[in-house]
């Protein structure tokens, strides 16, 4: 073990001498024990190129006395030998896992905040585990068929359930109207987008475009308890707000421009948005505050929370 540790100690000083010596248009690869490697010119960071241990991954977040700043696309793609990958806390970078048809689990260590990870055709891939404590998911997991329930924790505060719609977790809960996870968070929502749309009292995140039909005009009712709202306002839409302040919102996710009608009380967090961003804001009338009111309230019934 000692002498495998000085071995690797002695290729990193000779690929630092090589960086040193190298013409900066060079980019130079080294491999270190079952990774190779490309050293920052800043000599304190590398970019992890090329992969070739056995089947269990452990994300490196250190080489040597380096700083793993970034791992290319093509390092894991197409593996057909990996069948797990751990990722450690301190690795801040996303992940691509594509192709990778006998991985089986990835798992996220304690102490991770944000999952960063795009998964993609990982046709085996039956387990995520994402520890408490995780805030916030980040990245995609699609065309992973096998991919069972995921158990996220109470902490998570923000996750696009887009991003899981071409894996078997979409299956798993079309069936569920809201299906709602974490501290809040509406992953699914399985309801008629050419319709009225009413997001229930308590959900705190929602983060999906629901897109209609151009000829289509709907109401949109917006719960009061939300905090984090990423979608898109189209043409034809009314979307209605209670007094609440919003910590995260974005009414133009799909870029497409606010086409639609913000409605909410005079003096609300949301007029004064509106004027900031030249979005078109009529005030809400009593009716239609008792409304919003009763439909945003009702639905929560309508919640299926993961157990």
């Amino acid at each position: 073990m000692i002498k495998k540790i000085r071995l690797v100690l002695l290729l990193l000083i000779i690929c630092i001498v090589l960086v040193l010596l190298a013409p900066k248009f060079i980019l130079l690869k080294y491999w270190v024990g079952d990774y190779q490697i490309q050293i920052d010119k800043n000599l304190k960071t590398v970019t992890i190129c090329g992969y070739r241990g056995d089947e269990e991954v452990v994300i490196p977040a250190t080489i040597g006395p380096f700083k793993v700043r970034y791992i290319t696309d093509e390092t894991f793609e197409d593996n057909l030998s990996i069948t797990s990958v751990f990722i450690p806390a301190d690795y801040g970078s996303f992940l691509e896992l594509s192709g990778c048809i006998n991985l089986k689990k990835i798992e996220f260590e304690e102490g991770t905040r944000v999952t960063k990870a795009c998964v993609n055709g990982c046709t085996s891939l039956e387990e995520v585990i994402i520890p408490e404590g995780v805030e916030e998911i980040r990245g995609w997991y699609d065309y992973c068929p096998m991919l069972r329930d995921i158990k996220f924790p109470s902490t998570i505060k923000k996750a696009d359930g887009y991003d899981f719609y071409d894996s078997n977790l979409y299956d798993l809960h079309k069936n569920d109207k809201y299906y709602v996870v974490g501290d809040g968070v509406l992953l699914f929502f399985n309801g008629d987008y050419n319709q009225d749309v009413v997001i229930p009292q308590g959900v705190k995140c929602f983060d999906e475009f629901i897109l209609k039909d151009d000829t289509v005009s709907r109401n949109v009712y917006i719960p009061d308890t939300i905090s984090i709202l990423r979608t898109q306002v189209s043409e034809g839409d009314t979307f209605y707000f209670g007094n609440e302040e919003i910590d995260s919102i974005d009414l133009n996710g799909m870029s497409y421009g606010v086409n639609g009608t913000i409605v909410a009380p005079v003096g609300s967090y949301m007029e004064q948005y509106c004027k900031e961003n030249g979005y078109n804001f009529r005030a809400m009338t009593e009716e239609e505050e008792k409304e919003w009111r009763e439909k945003t309230e009702a639905a929560a019934s309508e919640i299926t929370y993961q157990e």
